[in-house]
Parts: C-alpha cells; sequence; structure tokens
C-alpha cells in the first residue's frame, strides 16, 4: 500500500506520516434537479458538471502533520479555490480541489496534541 500524497508542480505538497482509515469513500454525483408534477410526470434536468466527492478521514494526527496540511491547504490550494493531484493509497492519481473552505479539526483526547480530520476532495468527471 502506497502513502498518500497531495501535490501541485512547482509548490511544496503534502504527504502525511499515515494514510486515511478504512473505508475510503467515494460519492458520483450527476448535479440532477428532478420534479414531480401534479398529475404524476417527472421532469429531471442536469445543472452541472458531473462530480466525485472523496471523502477522507484521518485519526490521530501529529501536529506536524497538522501544520503541513494546513500549510498546503492556506498557501498551496487556497482553500478549494487551486486544483492538485491526489494520490490514493493504491498509487491512483487524482486531479481534485478541496471540496470546502474550511477544516474543521477535533482533537478526540485534550491536551495529547493529536488531532481527527475528514477532508472532502472534489473531482470533476
Amino acid at each position: 500500500m502506497a502513502s498518500v500524497t497531495f501535490t501541485k508542480a512547482g509548490d511544496t505538497g503534502w504527504s502525511p506520516s499515515r494514510n486515511p482509515i478504512a473505508p475510503r469513500r467515494i460519492t458520483r454525483n450527476l448535479s440532477q434537479e428532478s420534479q414531480e408534477t401534479a398529475g404524476g410526470t417527472v421532469y429531471t434536468y442536469t445543472k452541472g458538471a458531473k462530480v466525485e466527492y472523496h471523502m477522507l478521514r484521518f485519526e490521530l494526527m501529529s501536529t506536524t502533520d497538522k501544520s503541513t496540511l494546513e500549510t498546503f491547504f492556506d498557501d498551496v490550494a487556497k482553500g478549494r479555490k487551486i486544483v492538485f493531484v491526489y494520490n490514493d493509497d493504491d498509487s491512483n492519481a487524482h486531479t481534485v480541489t478541496f471540496a470546502h473552505d474550511t477544516l474543521n479539526w477535533e482533537e478526540p483526547y485534550p491536551h495529547t496534541h493529536y488531532y481527527d480530520i475528514e477532508l472532502v476532495l472534489r473531482k470533476a468527471l
């Protein structure tokens, strides 16, 4: 199993000291709206691009991993603005952005300096 990495050409990447926990979740979204008329006819239309969301949960992340992820998020990816490459633990490369403009940390054991986070990555198809 390979190590997970986030990279962008010409910038410092991010590779945590441990991979996300299983299961790795992927959601595929066709960006469709659907409405039903009073007569029972269903109308569906596509209103945007097809996307996949990759949800990665990291547990007990060290202070160093937390700090380097924050630097990558702030300075390289600039929140959800800049596209980068996510290499999963099967060595598959995905061109993605962060799906959200915030990082929400949990500290499951206060004062231990270990952190949990779920990252959601957006991949246009």
